[in-house]
């Protein structure tokens, strides 16, 4: 049976376990109790070994020496939790940004505070008063406003109290402000967090209600800022103005607002991350996607992945991001690399649909650069998109029909259509296969070409007529950047009727 312990001390990292063989043979070396530390050593060596068996406790408990395997573990994990926490540890370790370093010191100070303040000592109080105001002045330069928040508490009943009622009141005054600032910036980050679950998961609002609250979060948002002058604030404000003017489609108000983002994030260390500018430039590759700025786009996105160790899920999914740019451009060969690489990255078979996706993805590079044949192998073999309920199915059926189109092949054309068209009446009974409106057009579209014997004469036919409803814009019908119909079917088919 597996073990949580077990499971979390695998994952350790290579700097976390460093850390941790350091810290067990500097407590192994001080302590009188030589011999369970020995076994905390062999356990924890055996365990990050990902080679050995750790479903096994009896061999695990004979390999250590010891039938208490559950006490020993609890001791390791407790070792390993002081080993982590140490100030070598956080310092050495480039995952931790500067702000995290800052704040996980003042925490370790507010610790010692309040063990060092406990007893009522007199000659501690000035090196107590120090503490206490050097800990508010980092955590107002850094806007930490629950560790402010904390220290003033401290402050009020450990000298305020006894000091005088101006003292008291002015404690409690600044403690009433600072509270005020930490609720604007949990209001901004809970605001921003409901705009980024509805767009993936939830789906709460409406498009005129979700437009509506991120406007009334903005109004509300301003006045914080106002009466803050928060970073962090200002932060999350600069986010939700570009959202809605996406919302609003008005994408060259977006990448001013998206950039002024970036200009804040450069100039203020308080809430500059390399992932934050990372994010303010993968909006901003999009918003230029959008206003049909390939090129700056990419070279933005690249910008974005600069942040990324290759190795990770981000840098995968901005590589994604990348591919469809490139793709877009029609940088066919680029993207093709980009796509090898997908495929190739060790977290793709994290899941085969994403896996599959890329492959998706490359027979419609092949079939870009009409390399048929290609294309159709490909495809031919079996994909877990097939299997999808959002829309990557029909898309792996429609390029199907384009090759077999590109192919000559009628009948298999026109058995692929009607296909198409029983899985689409199939879909209407399942809520849980999403048919987009498009995709009801282009069968129609495609059923008038079956009419017309898959000739390039449609004059006389309704297809032209359905082409220019497929090319309009910002409809339920129109095609989008950034989904899973990479080749736009209208204009596929247009040139091929030409």
């Amino acid at each position: 049976m597996s073990n949580y312990i077990f499971d979390f001390i695998r994952s350790l990292n290579k700097t976390e376990i460093k850390s941790v063989q350091d810290y067990l043979k500097i407590i192994s070396e001080l302590s009188s109790s030589e011999v369970e530390d020995v076994r905390q050593v062999k356990l924890f060596n055996y365990l990050i070994d990902k080679k050995n068996d750790i479903e096994n406790e009896e061999l695990i408990a004979t390999l250590v020496g010891t039938k208490n395997i559950s006490s020993l573990k609890n001791e390791l994990i407790e070792k390993i939790s002081e080993a982590l926490t140490l100030n070598r540890h956080i310092h050495k370790n480039d995952d931790f940004n500067e702000q995290f370093v800052i704040k996980y010191k003042l925490k370790k100070n507010l610790l010692f505070l309040n063990i060092i303040g406990r007893p009522n000592i007199k000659s501690r109080t000035l090196y107590i008063t120090t503490l206490c105001s050097n800990i508010v002045n980092t955590a107002k330069k850094n806007e930490f406003f629950d560790v402010l928040i904390e220290v003033l508490t401290f402050q009020k009943f450990y000298y305020g109290i006894r000091s005088s009622k101006e003292e008291f009141d002015k404690i409690n005054k600044e403690m009433e402000f600072y509270n005020k600032c930490y609720d604007s910036v949990f209001n901004a980050a809970d605001c921003y967090h409901s705009i980024i679950l509805n767009n993936d998961l939830i789906k709460t609002y409406s498009n005129e209600s979700r437009l509506e609250y991120v406007n009334k979060s903005i109004k509300q948002i301003e006045k914080d800022y106002k009466l803050t002058k928060s970073y962090q604030v200002l932060y999350y404000l600069q986010i939700l103005k570009f959202a809605y003017f996406e919302e609003i489609r008005d994408y060259k108000k977006a990448i001013k607002e998206c950039e002024k983002l970036i200009d804040i994030l450069k100039e203020n260390r308080i809430i500059y991350t390399k992932e934050r500018l990372s994010y303010a430039n993968e909006n901003l590759a999009r918003y230029f996607a959008f206003e049909g700025n390939y090129k700056k786009a990419i070279k933005t996105v690249e910008l974005a992945q600069d942040s990324y160790n290759e190795n990770s899920f981000m840098y995968l999914i901005s590589k994604e991001s990348e591919f469809y740019l490139l793709f877009y451009n029609q940088d066919f060969e680029k993207a093709l690399v980009a796509t090898n690489f997908m495929i190739a990255h060790e977290l793709s078979d994290s899941g085969k649909f994403r896996r599959d996706k890329f492959i998706f993805y490359k027979a419609c590079v092949y079939f870009s650069q009409n390399k048929i044949k290609e294309s159709s192998e490909l495809i031919r073999s079996s994909l877990e998109i097939e299997k999808d309920k959002s829309g990557w199915n029909v898309q792996l059926r429609l390029l199907s029909i384009m090759i077999f189109i590109e192919q000559d092949k009628i009948d298999e054309i026109s058995f692929a259509i009607d296909s198409l068209r029983k899985y689409i009446e199939r879909a209407a009974s399942d809520s849980e296969i999403e048919i987009r409106e498009r995709d009801k057009v282009i069968l129609i579209l495609l059923r008038e070409w079956e009419k017309a014997g898959f000739t390039a004469n449609i004059s006389k036919t309704k297809i032209p007529s359905i082409l220019i409803q497929l090319d309009e814009k910002e409809k339920p019908h129109s095609w989008a950047h950034f989904g899973n119909e990479l080749i736009p079917f209208h204009t596929w088919l247009k040139n091929k009727l030409k």
